[in-house]
């Protein structure tokens, strides 16, 4: 049961201060926490059962709102490592929770582009995206070429321009936009989703290397 199995890490006090225009961290700040996913040594995500894809993700949104309470933290990264070419140097099945004091420069410009999307349209632009993607409302997707697959509450599909070969984006229909406010519901969903896409990889690459990253919004503290 990974929910055993997680390794926290002390919460430490952070002095921030400011010389001038500038502001720093005086103490070390954060947390870092392994998700041991399996007892066993060889499990991979994609062969679980879903009970067991379930718990992984139960983990993952318990951790996500306990290191909210921690006003210190600004957001938590959750991410996965599998095999060596993606970075992993531990061989036993483990996901990483990482809560942060400041926000990586790639996730502020997913933020600030969302934001000038929304200035100029008026809409949220992922909501925009999934219904263009999934109801083919363009002649450039008229064969929804770009969807893996979908489900009753996610969407698994290709981005248009792709960074890397496989690359695929798993997005909630709902308009949500972190871990820790997914129903019971949409938590098992996104249960079978994730194994779905991670066994298509599984059977079409033989087990390739790879990684994975919830993209949650920062904490909204009151």
């Amino acid at each position: 049961d990974p929910k055993s199995k997680v390794n926290k890490s002390t919460e430490v006090d952070v002095d921030i201060r400011e010389i001038g225009i500038y502001k720093f961290v005086a103490r070390d700040s954060g947390h870092h926490e392994l998700v041991l996913e399996s007892p066993l040594h060889n499990a991979t995500i994609a062969l679980m059962d879903l009970d067991a894809v379930q718990s992984i993700l139960e983990v993952y949104m318990e951790r996500f709102n306990v290191l909210k309470e921690n006003r210190m933290n600004l957001l938590t990264v959750i991410f996965k490592n599998h095999g060596a070419r993606s970075g992993a140097n531990i061989a036993h099945p483990h996901s990483q929770v990482v809560a942060l004091r400041v926000m990586p420069s790639e996730l502020r410009l997913s933020l600030e582009r969302a934001q000038r999307y929304f200035n100029d349209h008026g809409c949220c632009l992922y909501c925009k995206m999934i219904r263009h993607e999934v109801q083919m409302d363009s002649p450039l997707n008229s064969s929804k070429s770009r969807v893996v697959v979908e489900s009753s509450c996610f969407v698994a599909l290709i981005p248009y321009a792709a960074t890397v070969p496989y690359e695929t984006h798993i997005f909630p229909r709902r308009h949500a936009d972190t871990i820790g406010g997914l129903t019971v519901e949409e938590l098992a969903d996104l249960a079978r989703i994730l194994r779905d896409v991670l066994r298509r990889l599984y059977g079409l690459l033989q087990n390739p290397d790879f990684s994975y990253v919830f993209r949650n919004a920062p904490y909204v503290h009151e």
